[in-house]
């Protein structure tokens, strides 16, 4: 079922390579990592589709054949949604990619990075854009974040400027930005040709700069490294077993080795050997763990020989 909204369109950003994520991002670009066994791309397809976006515009560079397949497989799914691939044959950030993509918006629209996850309510954000009898160029979703606050807010929680390492004059606190946006078409047009960054580029707009939506309470994931990765999935699977996107618990549908206390998500494929113990841990389908094998707090992608003890990180190859 989807809900009428105010905005009808958005941009997905998913072109980066992951570098913090890698070794697991060289066998996947970041939107295809299954998160309690849903890929990060049908999670936000998912809630802009129920959020009343009738269309949606991707980025895609690195791994894009991998993308474009998954965007296909997507489509199927939500077939009221009109999904756009918008290649990239060079790396252009997160403004070139919007930049190349602008004959697709006229309206203002969502922007979202693929790989953060969030109960930000979408409608709400919207809203609060659309209520300024002169809207700014973007209202972008802030969240109370110390560790990686970089937005700069003066008096009446105005945005002052990003990144600064020092504060600002008349800067009163700092907030995270959520990865989270709506942003106006005329932003677009103001953006250079090739590589840029949406966030340095709406800095150009200051004094009338983009507006701020705090969501205090709001639960924000930035997906950066292996270890936020696993938090994630062990926030969502709330102590759950998952094989094959099953709950285990009553289904009957169980692998020859034994999940041990704490959460474990395997996808479709992953293989556990007769005698193996798994706790704590996501199993892609490419993992195959190997008989009397005991892996813990581990992210596995790859092959655990038979009897090896892994005690977290990451497992590939």
């Amino acid at each position: 079922m989807t809900f009428g909204g105010p905005i009808t369109s958005a941009m997905l950003l998913a072109a980066g390579f992951g570098q913090r994520l890698r070794p697991l991002s060289l066998l996947r670009p970041k939107p295809l990592f299954p998160v309690l066994n849903r890929s990060m791309l049908s999670h936000w397809l998912g809630r802009l589709w129920q959020a009343g976006v009738k269309r949606v515009v991707v980025n895609a560079h690195y791994l894009a054949d991998e993308l474009l397949v998954a965007l296909a497989q997507q489509r199927s799914v939500f077939g009221s949604l009109e999904i756009i691939h918008s290649p990239e044959s060079e790396i252009l950030g997160t403004g070139g990619g919007l930049k190349q993509a602008a004959d697709f918006f006229d309206r203002p629209f969502f922007v979202v990075n693929a790989d953060i996850h969030t109960d930000i309510d979408l409608k709400l954000l919207a809203e609060a854009h659309l209520a300024d009898v002169i809207r700014p160029p973007a209202t972008i979703a802030l969240i109370d974040r110390p560790a990686k606050a970089t937005v700069s807010i003066g008096a009446g929680d105005q945005i002052i400027g990003f990144r600064s390492p020092r504060p600002l004059p008349g800067e009163i606190k700092k907030l995270c930005g959520a990865g989270l946006m709506v942003l106006e078409p005329r932003v677009l047009t103001a953006l250079p040709d090739g590589f840029s960054d949406i966030i340095e580029q709406l800095a150009n707009f200051f004094p009338h700069g983009p507006a701020g939506y705090f969501c205090p309470g709001a639960a924000w994931t930035d997906m950066g490294t292996a270890e936020d990765y696993l938090a994630l999935n062990r926030l969502l699977a709330q102590g759950g077993k998952f094989w094959g996107g099953v709950l285990v618990e009553g289904s009957g549908k169980q692998p020859e080795g034994a999940f041990g206390q704490g959460f474990v998500i395997a996808e479709e494929g992953a293989r556990i050997s007769l005698g193996a113990k798994i706790c704590d841990c996501v199993l892609w389908k490419e993992a195959s763990i190997g008989a009397g094998a005991w892996v813990t707090g581990a992210v596995v992608a790859g092959t655990v020989k038979p009897g090896a003890v892994i005690r977290g990180g990451v497992v590939v190859g």
